[in-house]
């Protein structure tokens, strides 16, 4: 079962199928912005739609059992991967000067600096990468060492 409302979470819905046919995604109602092509797609992939909220998760043991959704309808289910995204928390740097893209991420370039100067960012406020733990480390990690060698005093660069 995977969650999302938009046609990235189409495409991941589409990817699914290398691992297994039984994909459902499942949109939130009011949600839907699926567009007219990953609809064909999806329903050409064998995917089923599904419109409802979850209610809470019913597990059997230590594993997912179903999905109880607020409407009172039971789905089976045993993985659960959501792809609703998040909204990202940028509004401290709404009074700096820093370029936010449309969707109100931090724009960086490839080495996560942004348009001011030493001022870098990395993880879910950003759209350098997908939202996991996995690459917010990975651009903390890079951070580190472009704010590192910012620091360095002239005398130990070389001209790029």
């Amino acid at each position: 079962m995977l969650l999302g409302n938009i046609d990235a979470a189409a495409e991941d819905a589409l990817q699914f199928l290398t691992y297994t046919s039984r994909v459902t995604l499942l949109v939130k109602p009011g949600k839907n912005e699926l567009s007219p092509t990953a609809r064909r797609k999806l329903q050409a992939g064998g995917i089923q739609v599904l419109t409802g909220e979850v209610r809470s998760v019913r597990l059997k043991g230590q594993e997912i059992d179903n999905i109880l959704l607020t409407s009172g309808e039971l789905l089976n289910a045993n993985l659960i991967f959501s792809l609703y995204g998040s909204d990202p928390n940028t509004e401290l740097l709404r009074h700096l000067p820093i370029t936010l893209t449309s969707r109100g991420m931090i724009n960086i370039d490839p080495k996560y600096q942004t348009n001011l100067a030493r001022f870098y960012a990395a993880g879910d406020v950003t759209d350098h990468h997908s939202d996991q733990v996995a690459s917010a480390v990975h651009g903390r990690a890079q951070v580190d060492q472009a704010a590192n060698y910012a620091l360095y005093p002239d005398r130990q660069r070389l001209p790029t």
